[in-house]
Parts: C-alpha cells; structure tokens; sequence
C-alpha cells in the first residue's frame, strides 16, 4: 500500500514538472513581463496591500521598415542599435495592458488600467520602455529605477507564473 502511495505521488510530481517543462518559453517571458509590469503598477499605490491585478492582455509583434529603423534610432546603446542591424539581435515590441483594482486613501476600491512597454532582444531579454497607469505616464527615471528589480526571463520561475496566471484566468 505504501509502495502505491509513493509511486502515485511521483507520477502527480512528475505530472506538475513536466506540464512546467512544456510551457513555451515566449509565454513564459510574457508572464515575467506582466508580473513585473504589476509589480511596478502595485508600487506607485498609495494603499499597495489592496492593489489585486484582474487581468493582463498582451499584444507583442515583430518589428519592420520604418517602424524598426525608428525603434533602432530610439535605442540608446550604441552597441544595441549595430547588434540589432547586424541581425545579433531581433526586435519586438510587446505592450502588456493590466486591469487592476485598488483602494484609494480613503478606502474606496476604484478600477484603473496600466500599460508597460517592452523591447524585446531575446527570448531571456525585455527591456522595459514605458509605464502609463490610468493615462499617467512614469517619468524615465522611475521607468528605469523600478525595472532593475524585476527580471525578465523565461525559467522556470516564470514558467511556474503562467500557469498560475492561467489557472487564475488572469492571461
């Protein structure tokens, strides 16, 4: 019986590892990519405890023409700008819109929406652009002090995110 019971519990174990091992990577980044546009959104709360995200839609595409040579022009790395001519790099814009709720000062529970922008280099690469809540935008200064914490990868930390986002019916 006990024999039973272990094999069981390796083959629900084996189960969990295997559905986290199968989650693609490009979900698994957007997953980091919205957890640390959330996390930045929860920040600028006054009443950060209240703050719940509802939902997150994200809308990436691949770059091309003028669109790309603009974006190219914007980076402010030299090195970044040649890797992306030279085809080190490739470059996608990913825009995450996340509905959330919170309760102001006063207690009242209000609903807002936040948008972070994203460049992405790689699959383990995304450099946060911008961040809008509720039509505000974040000074650059913020932008950039705030994206250090928050990584951006697709491990298995973030795998392990999508699902959760997913089951939750948050993504």
């Amino acid at each position: 019986m006990k024999k039973l019971i272990v094999f069981g519990l390796l083959v629900v174990m084996g189960g969990i590892v295997a559905a986290i091992a199968l989650v693609p990577t490009q979900d698994a980044q957007n997953a980091a990519m919205t957890e640390a546009c959330s996390s930045i959104i929860k920040s600028r709360m006054k009443s950060p405890s209240s703050y719940s995200m509802e939902k997150a839609l994200i809308s990436s595409k691949q770059l091309s023409g003028e669109e790309l040579n603009k974006k190219i022009e914007s980076l402010q790395v030299e090195s970044l700008r040649d890797g992306v001519r030279n085809g080190l790099f490739t470059l996608k814009n990913a825009d995450i819109f996340v509905d959330f709720q919170a309760s102001n000062a006063f207690g009242v529970q209000l609903k807002g929406l936040g948008k972070c922008e994203y460049n992405i280099f790689s699959e383990d690469w995304a450099s946060l652009e911008s961040v809008i809540i509720d039509g505000n935008a974040l000074p650059s200064v913020d932008v950039t002090i705030e994206s250090v914490g928050n990584k951006i990868n697709s491990g298995f930390s973030s795998k392990l995110k999508y699902l959760q986002y997913k089951l939750q019916g948050k993504i």
